[in-house]
């Protein structure tokens, strides 16, 4: 059996694709109408040669007419694994096809490089069953270094301001984040007035300026906790937040957000498990003589707070807690914080070193859990010899699988030595990515 040839077609029009950022392992082919995409599809399945062709297909926009047609014709073709859809906020899905993903612009590398690695993983364990080994090892070492190339590309995304809900409310944690945005927008504009008064510091703005600071980040903690395997915000997100001391998360996520508000509301209780852990291991800062731009938290107050809630607080939720300054600040109050402005600046400048320290350190943690064997490779197989009498000198090879397991039939037919037939059995390690993951939003 032949070796499978996977190929990525994109659909849109020249300008859309010269704006979207794309980056793949596999080849890539464009596609500029219906037409020429139905023809590189259908025209592979005629090709003399003994490849095998199969397409993943990213559509950059809408088919537009005769939509049914088209996912219904795609459905039925077996050349195409998957239809890939770019979604957003304003595009309500109308199709329910198997097939058919909704990913968002941000997030298309490795969304259709994760698709691309479970197809690879499910095409080794068909060929384990149908004793092709070599086929299988070939299929599971080209998922591996795709996961490696895609992981690799993947950075530890900073913000400049996280916010941690306490004992509030979705509806409370959006207008906050929004207000924050404008505060932020204000602060940036008040700065570059004052830059511009004193001389002696219009030369450093104008620096700034010219490398460009990022726009103000605002995130609320749960952005940083993965639902899925298509999670962009630390690498290994996934599989770090199986494996990984709490702590350390909480620890790298304070890194990767020097400005950190934690939000009051009229809530009885805090529901969040992650929001506990982030503000139960932070620092008792109220005893420095010395502050630190570069690592400030602080209680926030936006919607208005019941008496009974707010002074009791601390008694009711914080009585584990390190820090001992539970008093919020009122969000409108921050338009005269110097201590805020002075830390969004900081943030600016510290963006990209807390983005390298935070994915160096993950990417050195991973690398300990392989070596000392914490994290099996879900793409190695594992020979296991069957097991024989105790008076055999031969060791026993036998590895405990808890999940996936397949035995190879014994031959009958004496072969070359280059096939591996053999009395052995085969076993493909657990994955954190069995079942499709590849969400729609």
């Amino acid at each position: 059996m032949s070796e499978v040839q996977l190929s990525i077609i994109v659909y849109g029009t020249s300008d859309i694709v010269e704006s979207t950022e794309l980056c793949f392992p596999i080849p890539m082919v464009i596609a500029q109408d219906v037409s020429s995409l139905l023809y590189k599809v259908s025209n592979s399945s005629k090709l003399t040669d003994l490849r095998l062709k199969r397409y993943f297909v990213l559509l950059l926009e809408s088919i537009g007419k005769d939509e049914d047609l088209f996912y219904t014709q795609m459905e039925e073709n077996s050349q195409v694994i998957s239809i890939f859809y770019i979604w957003n906020e304003s595009f309500i899905p109308t199709f329910k096809i198997t097939k058919l993903y909704y990913i968002p612009k941000e997030s298309i590398s490795l969304a259709l490089t994760l698709s691309i690695i479970q197809f690879l993983r499910n095409e080794a364990d068909k060929q384990i069953k149908s004793d092709q080994i070599p086929l299988a090892k070939l299929y599971l070492r080209k998922a591996e270094k795709t996961k490696e190339w895609i992981m690799s590309n993947l950075r530890a995304e900073p913000c400049h301001i996280l916010v941690i809900p306490l004992n509030t409310n979705s509806t409370n944690l959006t207008n906050t984040i929004q207000s924050l945005r404008h505060y932020c927008e204000y602060f940036k504009n008040y700065i570059i007035f004052r830059i511009y008064k004193k001389f002696f510091l219009c030369f450093f703005f104008q620096l700034g300026a010219k490398f460009g600071y990022p726009d103000a980040i605002i995130s609320s903690l749960d952005d940083y906790i993965p639902k899925s395997e298509i999670y962009h915000k630390l690498p290994y997100g996934k599989l770090l937040f199986e494996y990984e001391d709490p702590k350390i998360i909480c620890r790298w996520i304070r890194y990767l957000s020097p400005i950190r508000m934690y939000l009051y509301g009229n809530e009885q209780v805090i529901p969040n498990e992650w929001c506990k852990q982030m503000i139960a291991h932070e620092a008792d800062h109220s005893g420095r003589l010395i502050v630190n731009d570069d690592d400030w938290y602080t209680f926030l107050e936006n919607e208005s707070i019941n008496d009974n809630i707010k002074w009791n607080f601390a008694a009711k939720h914080g009585r584990t807690w390190k820090t001992t300054q539970l008093t919020p600040i009122n969000l409108i109050s921050l338009e005269d914080n110097i201590r805020f402005r002075s830390c969004l600046r900081r943030a600016n400048i510290t963006y990209y070193s807390r983005m390298s320290i935070v994915s160096v350190q993950i990417f050195d943690w991973f690398d300990e859990c392989l070596e000392y064997d914490y994290i099996k490779s879900e793409f190695k197989l594992t020979r296991r010899d069957k097991p024989v009498s105790v008076n055999d000198s031969k060791d026993i090879r036998e590895t405990h699988l808890p999940s996936l397991e397949f035995d190879r039939h014994e031959e009958v037919n004496n072969l070359s030595t280059f096939n591996e037939k053999d009395n052995d059995t085969y076993s493909l390690a657990y994955s954190s990515n069995q079942s499709n993951e590849i969400i729609n939003y």
